[in-house]
């Protein structure tokens, strides 16, 4: 795990702070998806294979900690030494190109927890189109 994120969890709270929805605990008791499933829980369900879905994959090291609705989570790549913030949008896939899905939210943690506590994340406007890179090292990490 992230250092960040790991002190965020000891020092803070097992989820439920954050943007919109929360971030997600880390064992039960802690705040949880819709589906009730921990981070810890979310990550292990979306690393295991779909047999109808043979192009799935969910990148070993990304941490879903924030489910935005509609399928759509924030993740922390714990494999970078910023914590880079992902959003994972599924639904614009077609034809099970599932590395299109990737985008970059934030550099590091630090800078998305900062954009959060100044109001300023994309989710805080309701007309933001998104116009986030993708997040290139998707493919390569299936």
């Amino acid at each position: 795990m992230h250092p960040l994120l790991a002190q965020l969890y000891k020092k803070i709270g097992n989820g439920g702070f954050g943007p919109e929805y929360g971030i997600l605990g880390l064992t039960e008791g802690g705040h949880t998806s819709d589906a009730g499933l921990t981070a810890v829980e979310e990550y292990r369900q979306r690393r295991a294979a779909d047999p109808s879905e043979p192009g799935w994959f969910w990148p070993e090291g990304v941490l879903p900690i924030l489910t935005w609705g509609c399928a759509m989570y924030a993740c922390v790549d714990c494999r970078s030494e910023a914590g880079t913030v992902l959003l994972f949008e599924p639904n614009p896939v077609d034809d099970g190109r599932w590395a299109d899905a990737w985008f970059v939210d934030s550099p590091s943690l630090a800078e998305w927890l900062d954009t959060w506590t100044r109001g300023l994340g994309w989710y805080e406007d309701a007309d933001n189109d998104l116009d986030m890179p993708r997040w290139e090292d998707a493919a390569g990490r299936a």
